[in-house]
This record gives structure tokens, sequence and C-alpha cells, in this order.
């Protein structure tokens, strides 16, 4: 995808992106580790008490997803 838009397009999709993949980590009180690439580490559970920590990387994963398909539909109109 990248090789075929400007450099700037680029940028900017990857910084809608990542902005929208953090958000559904910070939904589930997760914490941004580091990006990797197109890609992002996020922790859960380690800091606090979180009952729900088994849940919470499932439910921001969904979210994740759901994004990605609503991002990939817009992209193709």
């Amino acid at each position: 995808m990248a090789e075929t838009m400007a450099p700037e397009q680029v940028v900017a999709f990857l910084n809608a992106y990542f902005s929208e993949m953090v958000d559904a980590v910070l939904e589930q009180e997760g914490m941004l580790d580091k990006f990797l690439g197109d890609g992002l580490m996020a922790v859960f559970g380690s800091f606090g008490d979180q009952p729900d920590h088994a849940a919470a990387p499932v439910l921001a994963s969904l979210r994740m997803k759901a994004l990605l398909a609503k991002k990939s539909t817009a992209n193709v109109r």
C-alpha cells in the first residue's frame, strides 16, 4: 500500500491508524510499550489491580479489528 502513496500520505495514514489503535488499548486500561514498524506492543494488567486483566487485551483487540474493518471499507470506496 505504501508503495502507491506519497510519503506524506503514508505518514498521515499511520498517524491516524496509530491514534485509533492506541485509543483502543487505553480504553481497556492497557499501557502502550512501543511502536514496532506498523504495529504496536501493549501491556495489560501489569500495573495496579485490574480484575479483568485477561479480558482487557481481548476486548482491545476486538476493538482494533473493528476499527481496521471500518478503515478498510472506507478505503475501498
